[in-house]
């Protein structure tokens, strides 16, 4: 009997190694795309997925477009190309054309040709730090000094005037809910434009927690997450909840989130950290990451994670590659 025990623990171990070995996370594909596979520059901003599922990756040297194959970069060096180089927002509006924020102003890109706009053409600042499109297809932009958008023929702007208009002109971040609310985030506070009504928050906490570095809608549900220099605030049913490192946040100073099923993906400085509504979990280059320093993250159609690093590229977490 003594043999038989001993039989049956071992029969036990070795089913219990054989469930440990079905983790999911095999399957879990991370590639690392820097500039020797046809990246524009090591050092990535922003990525965002247009409509057809393509990658589009905004870096120090150009915007890069992936298709699933193959890399294909634009630069000032285009005929009539970029304003400038260095590409730090990225959006597609609603007829497919792409549209790139610089420090130099805004381009636009139809497949075919370059148009751009600067403070000569309407912009109300060159420096453009992320660009949002709303339902009726007009581009909202934000900036240095304040906001802008521009239906496609006339350009508006938006400046601190008084209590009852946008908070700060440092406008960081601009993104447009399902109700098709403006949000801005700015280096002091966060607005949101409704029907010509101005509402702003203020958190009492301290200017880093006011320091807004972007704002990330969910699709479904109605949750606005911002990104500050002091972790993350969650706003949903009029209540603001702050999650931070102590938390289980990889780290505070947070750069933006991204929604895959259930889980809230968050870019830090330290990893990228991911939150199911309840538990937290952070993931480094000895998980996967180009680098720790995650910048932005985007979802494509297929459900794979895209991750832009500084300065490690461009990372994509396929969950079903082993499959």
């Amino acid at each position: 009997m003594r043999y038989l025990s001993v039989i049956i623990s071992l029969l036990l171990l070795i089913s219990g190694c054989e469930d440990e070995n079905l983790n999911p996370r095999e399957d879990w594909q991370w590639t690392v795309y820097s500039s020797k596979d046809g990246l524009a520059g090591n050092e990535a901003y922003v990525v965002m997925v247009d409509q057809e599922n393509v990658v589009w990756v905004g870096t120090e040297y150009g915007v890069s477009a992936y298709d699933g194959m193959n890399w294909t970069t634009y630069t000032e060096a285009e005929t009539n190309g970029l304003i400038h180089h260095k590409v730090i927002a990225i959006a597609e509006d609603q007829d497919g054309n792409m549209w790139f924020g610089t420090p130099f102003g805004v381009s636009r890109f139809d497949g075919s040709n370059w148009t751009s706009f600067s403070q000569q053409e309407g912009l109300i600042d060159n420096h453009v730090y992320d660009i949002a499109v709303d339902e009726n297809n007009t581009k909202w932009f934000a900036t240095h000094s304040g906001a802008a958008s521009y239906d496609g023929q006339q350009w508006q702007h938006y400046v601190k005037q008084s209590d009852t208009t946008i908070v700060n002109n440092h406008v960081r971040a601009v993104d447009v809910d399902q109700s098709g609310n403006i949000w801005f985030g700015t280096e002091y506070g966060i607005s949101r434009f409704t029907t010509n009504e101005w509402f702003s928050y203020i958190s009492p906490q301290g200017n880093s927690w006011n320091y807004i570095t972007d704002l990330d809608i969910h699709p479904v549900k109605d949750e606005v997450w911002i990104s500050t220099l002091n972790g993350i605030l969650e706003y949903h049913n009029n209540t603001y909840t702050h999650h931070s490192y102590g938390q289980g946040l990889a780290f505070n100073q947070v750069y933006g989130a991204a929604f895959e099923r259930d889980n809230v993906w968050i870019a830090t400085q330290k990893g990228v950290s991911r939150y199911d509504g309840q538990n937290w979990e952070t993931f480094t280059e000895k998980d996967g990451l180009g680098e720790n320093w995650v910048s932005d993250i985007a979802v494509d159609q297929d459900g794979t994670l895209w991750f832009t690093t500084k300065p490690g590229g461009v990372t994509s977490l396929d969950f079903n590659a082993g499959k």
